[in-house]
């Protein structure tokens, strides 16, 4: 495509289009490339990458090159180094006892700073789920949100049978609008897939599944609690009801009712991230005096990169 070179398989599609594995031979730098659904339907056709353009916060990859074949359009974008898409690192991490969660927090945290830019410059993603975010799960742990272009207006169909992430399209983006809101339903949606125990709607079908979000019917918050010690489940269970309220309001069917602004959303969310931390929550309930709960935290960290302190 152009000069890149794609991967044959697929890593991902959405609503908007196909995402590969890519290299730029001319400097053997891998990158990501998205061809998109919407067909391109003029030489004159306006870039999605220009609005893009002087974007630049540590956690978001915006594309940075295009290529249009016939009338199709290709958009590229950087692929870090060691970072793999948070589809395929999502199961291991909630897997992954008190840190697992603690950075599944600290994920989506980094991805609200990186949404706000957009949304200070007057855009919007429409795009946020598994697979529009790269991390890198090592010491420092890495986060990043791939911005392929900005929210435009795409059919009902397009959505249902071309969307393995329905699961994050709000009621008012399936009518064909979506504006800031949309992101915090789906900023939301992925608080919930992170934490729950359960899924928000009983169905796999699409179009039931686009009947029961257009309708708001999602099940209500269970924290997930699997990998936990009894203590270590008691020790958080307060930081656990917390975020289920904060799913809640993200996922409201109005998007009026939803927070106010990602400011919003976040500012909720990071008391929780902090006192999730496995080291400081340790601490905090053996000052308490909590020392069976204490030992059941701090023993998490042994093999870690904070064994030592």
């Amino acid at each position: 495509i152009g000069k890149y070179q794609l991967q044959e398989k697929p890593l991902a599609w959405d609503a908007f289009g196909v995402l590969y594995d890519a290299v730029d031979p001319e400097t053997n730098h891998p990158v990501l490339v998205k061809a998109l659904h919407a067909p391109v339907k003029s030489a004159e056709a306006t870039s999605v990458t220009q609005p893009l353009m002087g974007l630049l916060h540590v956690s978001l990859l915006a594309a940075f090159d295009e290529v249009i074949i016939k009338n199709r359009r290709y958009v590229v974008a950087p692929r870090p180094e060691g970072a793999e898409l948070l589809q395929e690192a999502l199961p291991r991490l909630r897997a992954g006892g008190l840190v697992g969660r603690h950075h599944l927090l600290a994920i989506l945290l980094e991805i609200c700073k990186a949404v706000e830019l957009l949304h200070r410059s007057g855009l919007v993603s429409g795009q946020i789920h598994p697979a529009s975010i790269l991390v890198n799960t090592g010491t420092p742990l890495q986060t990043y949100l791939l911005c392929f272009g900005t929210l435009t207006p795409q059919p009902a169909s397009q959505y249902l049978e071309n969307n393995a992430f329905l699961l994050y399209v709000p009621q008012d983006q399936l009518r064909g609008g979506g504006d800031f809101s949309a992101d915090i339903y789906a900023l939301g949606m992925l608080l919930h897939q992170s934490f729950a125990k359960g899924a928000p709607y009983n169905t796999s079908d699409p179009y039931t599944l686009a009947e029961q979000i257009m309708w708001g019917d999602f099940a209500p918050f269970t924290p997930d609690t699997e990998g936990l010690q009894g203590a270590q489940a008691q020790a958080i269970s307060a930081e656990l009801d917390v975020i289920g309220a904060v799913v809640t309001n993200a996922l409201q069917r109005d998007p009026k009712a939803r927070y106010a602004n990602l400011a919003a959303l976040r500012g909720a969310l990071e008391p929780v991230a902090e006192r999730l931390s496995p080291i400081e929550l340790g601490a905090r309930l053996f000052a308490s005096q909590q020392f069976d709960q204490a030992a059941a935290v701090l023993e998490t960290l042994v093999n870690g990169p904070h064994a030592a302190r």
